[in-house]
């Protein structure tokens, strides 16, 4: 069992630093050319701003020297808190490297993955859902 958990965090570190390896490509490709590749009619200010808040917190995960929480998948809170844009970004990378999000998109056992999980010491407080709502529409 601890051999599985120390693999999932190794593979959540190495897509961290895949993300943020394809994000500054990404990035850089578009401020150069002034334009988005995949779409030339798109704002591509707009994209590179999207593409560096989904990976604002990843090199922090990457210095975290200390053990991953083991009772939710890696990279909850950050696919619980992005807007479709930002998932579909996030899905078309993690499928480009074989990163397996299939827990993030299905609990396992059934349901939805909620904010709760991430913070269940929040649980009970009214405000906090209304916090993550405004940070979806960013």
């Amino acid at each position: 069992m601890l051999g599985r958990r120390r693999r999932k965090a190794q593979a959540a570190r190495q897509a961290a630093a895949d993300l943020l390896c394809h994000a500054l490509v990404e990035i850089r490709t578009m401020a150069y050319l002034r334009q988005d590749p995949g779409d030339p009619t798109a704002d591509y200010a707009e994209r590179i701003r999207m593409i560096a808040d989904v990976c604002e917190s990843l090199p922090g995960s990457l210095a975290h020297k200390g053990r991953w929480r083991t009772d939710v998948p890696p990279f909850l809170y950050l696919w619980l808190t992005a807007s479709e844009p930002k998932r579909a970004w996030l899905r078309k990378q993690w499928t480009r490297i074989g990163y397996d999000f299939s827990e993030l998109e299905a609990r396992p056992g059934g349901g939805v993955w909620t904010m709760d999980d991430v913070f269940p010491e929040r649980r009970h407080r009214p405000d906090a859902s209304a916090q993550i709502s405004q940070r979806r529409t960013r």
